[in-house]
């Protein structure tokens, strides 16, 4: 008797998961099953786990993966969709011309896997600081000074997070499974 609850193999599409990383000369592997969808589901979750957190070192670790996963997210849906680079790029440099918190998102990213930023910037110079706000949410919270200009970590976050979703549906028309 099968487990109602249980679902079929063919129900959560491994056969075409697999195929397609097959086509990609790819081993199958966690981390790749999903291919870019399932990275940008890592970064919501990254997102999520930012806002449930209490501990700052914590809060910051998930943030600046979600930064890293995020930006790199960009190579993952083009090789994964097998998108020609120069049409790829000039959709990419088009949106982070439009959506220019993906740019304060790269510089993030790099400066966490190199330390300094050695090639274009947004502003090489922003600051991450936790920062107690007295006012109106009387809270500790991680906030970046970037552009001559103050906010929480968590809003930048968020767009940073629409703006993908903008990206995959309107630039790159990909309908989300």
């Amino acid at each position: 008797m099968k487990d109602p609850i249980m679902k079929e193999t063919d129900d959560y599409g491994i056969g075409e998961k697999t195929q397609k990383l097959a086509e990609l000369t790819l081993a199958l592997s966690a981390h790749s099953i999903n291919g870019w969808l399932g990275n940008f589901e890592r970064v919501k979750r990254f997102y999520k786990l930012y806002l449930e957190e209490k501990d700052g070192t914590q809060k910051l670790d998930f943030a600046l993966s979600f930064f890293i996963f995020s930006y790199h997210l960009r190579d993952w849906i083009k090789e994964y969709e097998q998108i020609d680079k120069a049409e790829y790029d000039k959709k990419w440099n088009e949106f982070a011309n439009n959506y220019p918190d993906i740019k304060i998102s790269r510089d993030i990213c790099n400066v966490s896997k190199h330390l300094k930023i050695s090639q274009e910037s947004r502003d090489k110079n922003f600051h991450l600081f936790w920062e107690y706000d007295s006012f109106i949410t009387k809270s500790n919270d991680w906030t970046i000074f970037y552009d001559n200009k103050r906010e929480r970590l968590k809003e930048l976050m968020l767009r940073v997070l629409n703006a993908w979703e903008k990206f995959i549906s309107d630039y790159l028309k990909i309908v989300k499974q």
